[in-house]
């Protein structure tokens, strides 16, 4: 089973998306902060959202359309933002 799935850090807007064919476990690693990056820096382990792919390329794919739509609306933000100034 693969999965794509979203954590949400407690005390921020931020969030974390990536593909795992163990969802506990990688939850469980955020928890933990096994790796220091993006979801240790910001504690990114409160699962909010998954889907299931039978193949792990629609589960990478569906993660880089995800991200792709994130960074659009984030820079569509930013350039709102510096427009009112």
């Amino acid at each position: 089973m693969n999965l794509l799935f979203i954590s949400l850090p407690i005390k921020s807007t931020l969030y974390f998306i990536g593909v795992t064919s163990d969802l506990s476990g990688r939850i469980l690693q955020h928890k933990q902060k096994t790796y220091k990056g993006f979801s240790a820096k910001y504690d990114c382990n409160k699962l909010v959202y998954f889907e299931q792919f039978q193949w792990i390329q629609d589960a990478i794919d569906r993660e880089k359309q995800l991200s792709g739509f994130t960074a659009k609306k984030d820079k569509f933000s930013n350039k709102r933002k510096s427009s009112l100034e």
